[in-house]
């Protein structure tokens, strides 16, 4: 044993009546009793190696203290008074404390096969009551493609000038998206296009410019119901 208990009120009344040289005897014959426990061997020759005195000092001491009660001998083995007793009660002790770091063990062994097992079979999460609950399973990703070809969505027909800038734009730039009529969708709500029609750049290109100014042209002479340009003195002149 490591250690043991030890009462220094029941240690000074029981050793009254024990001279000084009575006194260190017993307490070694006592330690002896408890490093060696619980296999109950010592013996004379144990007593005297420890006690560092001649065999027959040791003799002296041994037949007082036996005749005090303190100390009993059977078959050559020296006991104490209690030692056993506190040796058998330690041991029990000893022994629970086993047992329940064993159990424990196990639980905490059994509590990481389960949470190994359901991590990898499903993702699991908890609702409002803590009761696990299996997650919805994630959808797969659409892959980007480039511009489909003869691809063209319902309303760029009203958007016919802007749809061919959306195009030349996407190809131009190798544009890829997922969901392209989302990506046409986000282009005509775009804010870059209230910037003077200059899809975000600082200055608009000639070839951008003559188209511009073609189509307001194109919108206007619709609206008037004349097809020509303007004379020099101001008015119109039909074609045909």
């Amino acid at each position: 044993m490591k250690w043991y208990k030890h009462d220094p009120s029941a240690a000074l009344a029981g050793m009254i009546g024990l001279t000084v040289e009575e006194r260190g005897a017993y307490y070694t014959l006592i330690d002896l009793q408890y490093a060696r426990a619980p296999h109950n061997d010592v013996t004379d020759h144990l007593v005297i190696k420890a006690l560092a005195v001649r065999p027959q000092v040791w003799r002296r001491l041994k037949a007082a203290l036996i005749a005090k009660g303190k100390v009993h001998e059977t078959d050559g083995k020296l006991t104490a008074n209690r030692v056993q007793t506190e040796v058998i009660s330690a041991r029990k002790v000893m022994d629970n404390i086993a047992v329940l770091n064993t159990r424990r063990l196990e639980k905490q062994q059994l509590n990481l096969v389960g949470a190994e097992s359901i991590t990898t079979t499903t993702t699991t999460s908890r609702d409002i009551e803590g009761k696990p609950s299996i997650s919805p399973p994630r959808r797969p990703k659409r892959a980007k493609t480039t511009l489909p070809e003869n691809w063209h969505p319902m309303i760029a027909m009203e958007n016919s000038a802007e749809f061919d800038r959306f195009v030349d734009y996407c190809k131009a730039n190798g544009r890829t998206y997922s969901d392209w009529d989302a990506a046409w969708r986000n282009w005509l709500t775009s804010p870059y296009r209230n910037r003077g029609q200059q899809n975000g750049r600082g200055k608009e290109t000639p070839i951008e410019q003559a188209k511009r100014l073609a189509d307001e042209w194109t919108r206007r002479e619709r609206a008037a119901g004349i097809y020509g340009p303007p004379d020099d003195a101001g008015g119109h002149r039909s074609r045909g």
